[in-house]
């Protein structure tokens, strides 16, 4: 008669399955920071070229209308994220017919909308939201050009000059037509923004700003951002770099601010 083994065939210890385990726990440890480094650059690259595909509609829109940027002054609210209907025109007509040939040359699907960077979770949200009701048209970008006039931002509590800080800041926001005295600052910039003390929402815990940079004692605040200038380049900016040597646009009244690189001055 023979004997059992203690061990069946094929099968392993219980040293042998935690080593494996400790192992496989260890690779993830290793990998995931680069996997995740390895996807927010992937988003800022999508980011950036969907600023660039802007960049191409504003321009081609600038061509066909006497070099005016597309309208936004008759948005519902001043800040540069909400857009009304002379904007959503703009938009069926130059910006996302771009979207939809992006989307199908070389046969891969576009991930993101191309009015929303890929990491503005937050204003996706709020889109889908009131996507039956349309009462909400926000954007996942900042539009500085042709909006509100600063006289009626002021009445509703939004100082495009960020409480004096920034004298160019309403011939910025409300310049109408391109190659101004304004021609070096961004006409579409990342949502490098947030609430006084506090980069989330609180209602549905999403960060207020763009490529949140997952290494900061606030994981909602913004690593930077993408800007769009009117020649058609888009540069990646290290919040680092938006200090108060470059311009502000913001509202202390409602207590959000935008820090917006402009260069040329």
């Amino acid at each position: 008669m023979k004997r059992r083994s203690g061990r069946n065939k094929g099968g392993f210890t219980l040293i042998e399955l935690l080593v494996v385990i400790s192992v496989i726990a260890l690779l993830v440890s290793i990998l995931m920071p680069a996997l995740n480094r390895a996807r927010e650059q992937a988003q800022k690259v999508v980011c950036a070229s969907q600023e660039r595909q802007w960049g191409i509609a504003i321009s081609q829109y600038a061509s066909d209308n006497d070099q005016y940027f597309p309208r936004n002054d008759d948005a519902p609210y001043p800040h540069f994220w909400w857009i009304g209907p002379s904007m959503m025109e703009f938009f069926d007509e130059f910006l996302l017919p771009l979207e939809k040939r992006e989307s199908t040359e070389g046969g891969y699907q576009m991930e993101s909308n191309i009015t929303h960077c890929p990491t503005q979770k937050r204003h996706m949200t709020v889109m889908a939201r009131s996507a039956e009701t349309r009462d909400v048209d926000v954007i996942g970008y900042c539009y500085i050009a042709y909006n509100w006039p600063e006289d009626k931002a002021m009445s509703v509590g939004v100082d495009y000059t960020a409480d004096g800080e920034n004298p160019n800041g309403p011939g910025w926001a409300t310049r109408k037509r391109m190659d101004t005295q304004y021609k070096y600052a961004p006409v579409v910039t990342d949502m490098v923004s947030y609430g006084p003390g506090n980069w989330w929402d609180t209602s549905n815990n999403l960060a207020f700003a763009s490529h949140p940079d997952k290494s900061a004692e606030d994981p909602g605040e913004p690593e930077g951002g993408n800007f769009l200038y009117e020649d058609g380049r888009v540069e990646w900016h290290d919040l680092a770099e938006l200090d108060p040597g470059f311009c502000y646009v913001g509202s202390p009244y409602t207590g959000w601010w935008i820090r917006i690189i402009s260069r040329g001055y």
